[in-house]
């Protein structure tokens, strides 16, 4: 394949499909392999860029003139995230969602997923690196004045009145990882009306709770 816009040439190969996190369909993928470089990406995604089929001769012709114009070194920069990464695996959201165990020149073994440079910024944002932080008594004052507070991954604290009390409800949408995490942080799980509910244990308790989960969910607005 040729790039009608770069004028850069591609060897396509097909790679597994993958599934589509909001509607669970099937996504059929490819691989574009440069002498530097390879991408992943949809049938759909190829369909909508500038790469192109075309004959050997002018294949062979582009890519030999890449390859004679290779620097002698090649320097890439990518991040990496480390630690437990499965409550915050959704937040990730790269291009290349792998398990990579990496060993630094002096030694240290890094075990984690590799982000590229350009997807940071995303990453911030879906982890609110970048909003103000509260205390778990401002959030807790704020729900007792009938606030309610957004928290990464899609999770919501709110007031909710059940059995003739107040209590603090963590919303989610999300599966059952998210929930069994919640309990692990301290909520109690709760079936009410046939639904499985996460509520915050009442007085000092219940700071603490909110401070473990905010930790791992910080507000996301």
């Amino acid at each position: 394949m040729v790039n009608q816009q770069s004028g850069m040439a591609a060897i396509q190969s097909p790679t597994p499909s993958k599934s589509c996190i909001d509607t669970g369909a099937v996504l059929d993928c490819v691989r574009l392999e440069r002498p530097t470089s390879r991408q992943r990406m949809t049938l759909h995604e190829l369909r909508r860029t500038e790469w192109k089929e075309c004959d050997q001769e002018t294949w062979h012709r582009v890519w030999q003139a890449q390859l004679e114009n290779l620097p002698d070194d090649d320097r890439s920069e990518f991040m990496m995230i480390t630690g437990t990464l499965l409550p915050i695996w959704r937040s990730i959201g790269g291009e290349d969602m792998k398990i990579y165990r990496l060993k630094t020149d002096d030694g240290q073994v890094l075990l984690g997923c590799k982000l590229e440079s350009r997807e940071m910024a995303k990453f911030r944002k879906s982890m609110a690196l970048d909003a103000v932080q509260l205390a778990a008594e401002d959030i807790l004052a704020g729900i007792e004045a009938s606030e309610s507070y957004s928290l990464v991954e899609g999770l919501r604290i709110k007031r909710r009145r059940g059995m003739g009390e107040n209590r603090i409800e963590v919303a989610t949408r999300g599966g059952s990882t998210i929930l069994d995490n919640l309990v692990r942080l301290g909520c109690i799980s709760k079936i009410i009306a046939y639904q499985r509910r996460m509520l915050v244990p009442v007085g000092s308790k219940g700071v603490d709770v909110l401070g473990r989960i905010m930790a791992e969910y910080p507000v996301a607005e």
